[in-house]
Formats: C-alpha cells, sequence, structure tokens
C-alpha cells in the first residue's frame, strides 16, 4: 500500500494521517490502527533520538558515561541553538553523573549540522540504592519560528546500582497458539536474567496484572513465586495455556522484589498473547 505526499511549501509544522483497518470477515489483530506524521520540510525538527538509555554504575577510576544524541530533522541550513534541562530525576547532579557543561544547557547546531551528542559522565557513589533515573528535556525557543521540538523532547537514562542484582523479563512480548500440536504440553517458557552482584539468592513474585485471559480458564500460574539461587543468571518459568476456543486473549505480567530482597527490576512487565486456532488474523 503506498500513499503519496505532497509538497505544499507551506510553513505549518508536523501533519497526521490516521488510518484504520476495517473487516468483516476476520478477526482483526490488535494494530489495528495507524498513524502517519508528515514532517513539514520548510522547518527544523529537534528530538532525542532515543526515549530511554542505560547505564551502569562503576567503581574504577575514571567513570563509565553514556552519550545521549539529539538529531535534527527537516530543514538543517540554518544557524540554531536549543536549551537541555533537567526533569523530575532522582540521580543528582554532581553525585550520581555529570556533564563538562552542566545542566541546563545549550546545543548549538551549524548550518547542514544534522546531530548533536551529549556526553554525560556517571558516578558510583557505593551507596545500595537501586535504579535511579535522570531525565532529560529539549525547551522550545518561544520566540524562534522556523523549528519545532518533536514528539521525543524528553529522554530518561536508568542509573542501574553496582551493589544491587538486577532481574529482568528477557522479551516484552510473548504469543502462544492454543491447543498447538507442536506444543503437546501447551506451555510457555518465560525467561528472566539477572545482572549485577551474584552473592545472594534472590526470591521474586510474579503476577497477573491485567490482559483479558482469565487464570485457570485461559491460563495457568503453576507457582508464584521464583527463586534465583547463589551466582544464578537466568531463570526459567512456565505458563500453561488453555484451548477454550475463544478470540485471542492477553495476559499482562509483573515481576517484583519480595520485602527485605536488595534486588532491582528493570523490564518488570511482559505482555502474552494467546492467539485462538480457530480465527484468522490480520
Amino acid at each position: 500500500m503506498y500513499i503519496d505526499i505532497y509538497d505544499d511549501f507551506e510553513l505549518e509544522g508536523t501533519e497526521n494521517i490516521e488510518l484504520k483497518l476495517i473487516g468483516d470477515a476476520a478477526i482483526l489483530g490488535g494494530q489495528n490502527t495507524t498513524t502517519v506524521s508528515i514532517l513539514d520540510n520548510e522547518m527544523t525538527y529537534l528530538e532525542f533520538e532515543s526515549a530511554k538509555y542505560s547505564a551502569f554504575e562503576s567503581n574504577k577510576t575514571i567513570p563509565n558515561h553514556i552519550e545521549v544524541t539529539v538529531n535534527r530533522l527537516g530543514n538543517i541550513d540554518s544557524y540554531l541553538d536549543v536549551e537541555v534541562q533537567l526533569g523530575d530525576s532522582s540521580a543528582q547532579q554532581g553525585l550520581d553523573f555529570d556533564s563538562p557543561f552542566g545542566f541546563p544547557t545549550w546545543l548549538s547546531f551549524s548550518a547542514g549540522e544534522s546531530n548533536k551528542t551529549i556526553t554525560i559522565d556517571i558516578f558510583d557513589d557505593f551507596e545500595i540504592e537501586g535504579t535511579e533515573t535522570l531525565s532529560l528535556q529539549l525547551i522550545q525557543d518561544p520566540y524562534t519560528y522556523d523549528f519545532i521540538i518533536g514528539e521525543q523532547d524528553k529522554t530518561t537514562i536508568s542509573i542501574f546500582d553496582d551493589e544491587t542484582s538486577l532481574v529482568e523479563f528477557s522479551q516484552v512480548n510473548y504469543s502462544i497458539l492454543e491447543d498447538d500440536p507442536n506444543n503437546p504440553t501447551n506451555q510457555l517458557e518465560l525467561f528472566l536474567t539477572r545482572t549485577g552482584p551474584l552473592n545472594d539468592d534472590v526470591k521474586l513474585e510474579l503476577y497477573q496484572i491485567g490482559g483479558s485471559a482469565k487464570i485457570n480458564s485461559d491460563f495457568q500460574i503453576p507457582f508464584e513465586q521464583i527463586e534465583f539461587q547463589l551466582h544464578g543468571l537466568v531463570d526459567d518459568y512456565y505458563l500453561g495455556s488453555s484451548p477454550s476456543g475463544n478470540n485471542d486473549q492477553g495476559i499482562f505480567l509483573k515481576v517484583s522484589g519480595m520485602e527485605d530482597e536488595l534486588v532491582g527490576i528493570v523490564k518488570n512487565t511482559t505482555n502474552l498473547d494467546i492467539n485462538s486456532n480457530n480465527f484468522a488474523f490480520v
């Protein structure tokens, strides 16, 4: 499917097209809508390259550092400045991180320059505190009309504590087919990984936080507690699905640390789609 895009030679900023799939004969998948953004080529657009970054503390003489990129799109023929400010952050400037210019700071783009990089040093404060975050935001100059801050105007940096063990799901999304002949046990294997200090046992709880699938009728959680043994790097967990014959179902799962456990949860949620084998999907 192709859409023709025209240049109307007007200074108007981004315009959007919203599209939706409509069908009667097939069951539509969850991604049945999409949005097309038409960027005005007479404008300059500034935004962070990524909404999320991450870095670990390090107790070495030279601190870890992370590079955050700001991209410039559209018309890049002019010179411009943009301000970068700190947002709500649990990490403290000068104690947990720092930058050669500090924050707030200004980024200066020369004509033809399409990106700028901010280098941030990450320090180790030798405290057991879990993951801290640093938030940065691009600020629109109210007196400048030839550039726009894009949708990615904020970014968050997660600073992982090197004194804390970190656990996460290995995937954000999983899927399984009901009553799959190639999966006679009707089980899905979920993987969790652990990084950081591995010198202790770690216990976690797994529980459902949402989704249309119902426990005991669409799926079964064999046990709700997960335990990493001493020096354990990877643990696996099995969920069972039931051949209920209903439309596709979803499960949102969350893992959290038990009380008094020195463990950080990074990617602590995952989504499981149970696809019915009685329907076609588009």
